[in-house]
């Protein structure tokens, strides 16, 4: 009878570390609005890493990055009236791809309501560029006025609650108004559009904890959603509220529904930012393909004592372990 009752009560204690430790779930409250830039630090990936890993992907200390090079993400308040009467108070300054070789600027103005965090307008600056190198004359210019405007469908880019399994994606259309002169077709300050629709898929594959460089030390370990993300853009181009004829467009080396504007990447998710922590940038490849480019948020804190000490004990280690797949190009298979 007291072998039963022992063999009863080990079955439940080995059942219990299953269920003691509660799932990340990332809610509104826990992603506050930036006040004001974010710098990252951005890394070449050197070593051929890959993201692989799903589900419990345990501890992960990427601290060896080290310094790499600090960069601006170019967050900013929004103080346009025409934005912050729609409560539209953050933007980041940014770029669009026209054709390879040619972007111009402009900003992502954000949305932080309850369900979610939203790409939900765009802002682009007065901005003028000449068209030689593309077409010989000097004399040739692509001009863009000042424009504003808030989307009927926003970029998703965060859904809440966030947690494990949780997916969401988005379809957002855009224009861009500029007039054209173009010599060589007759065209003189002629009205033209760059028409772009943006397709987002977000999905939450993975959890654990992962920590990253800080000047004085790795930092503190935090717990992270790991985060897989597909997305690019159609773009099509109109002239005179016409389809831009296809000899204009492969002057400028574009087509028409061309997709050359590719970012896929994997984010690491943290309560207290709506920043990522991590990011590993693949660009046109694919979610399991080579990274292009990593980045560490830089606003991390250090880990106390006890921390320190529980969190190394129990690390199944640094950036070369299973969870991250990572191969050298020269390195021959055995």
């Amino acid at each position: 009878m007291y072998k039963k009752a022992i063999s009863s009560l080990a079955a439940i204690l080995i059942t219990l570390p299953l269920f003691s430790q509660e799932a990340l779930v990332i809610n509104h409250d826990d992603m506050p609005q930036p006040k004001g830039d974010i710098t990252v630090r951005v890394y070449k990936n050197s070593k051929g890493m890959r993201s692989s890993a799903k589900g419990d992907f345990g501890n992960k200390d990427f601290s060896l990055l080290g310094e790499g090079e600090q960069v601006s993400m170019n967050y900013y308040t929004e103080d346009d009236a025409f934005f912050t009467q729609a409560n539209l108070e953050v933007a980041r300054k940014t770029e669009k791809k026209f054709v390879p070789g040619f972007v111009y600027l402009y900003s992502s103005v954000m949305a932080f309501p309850g369900d979610g965090i939203y790409e939900a307008g765009i802002k682009v600056p007065q901005q003028s560029y000449p068209l030689t190198s593309f077409t010989g004359n000097a004399a040739d210019h692509l001009d863009i006025a000042e424009q504003h405007y808030i989307l009927d469908e926003p970029k998703k880019i965060i859904e809440f609650p966030m947690q494990e399994g949780s997916s969401w994606s988005s379809e957002s259309r855009r224009t861009t108004d500029f007039t054209l002169t173009v010599a060589a077709y007759g065209l003189k300050d002629v009205p033209a559009q760059h028409v772009w629709t943006v397709y987002r898929e977000d999905k939450i594959v993975g959890h654990g904890k992962i920590r990253v460089y800080h000047p004085d030390g790795p930092s503190a370990y935090y717990e992270v959603l790991k985060t897989e993300i597909t997305e690019y853009a159609i773009d099509s181009f109109y002239l005179g509220g016409q389809p831009a004829p296809a000899a204009l467009l492969k002057a400028f080396g574009a087509v028409q529904g061309q997709k050359i504007t590719i970012d896929n990447r994997v984010n690491f998710y943290r309560k207290g930012s709506c920043n990522f922590l991590f990011s590993l940038y693949m660009g046109a490849n694919s979610l399991d393909g080579e990274v292009v480019q990593i980045h560490a948020d830089m606003d991390v804190e250090l880990p106390g004592k006890e921390e320190e000490k529980k969190e190394s004990d129990g690390d199944d280690n640094r950036i070369t372990k299973a969870s991250f797949t990572l191969a050298t190009k020269n390195k021959k298979n055995k």
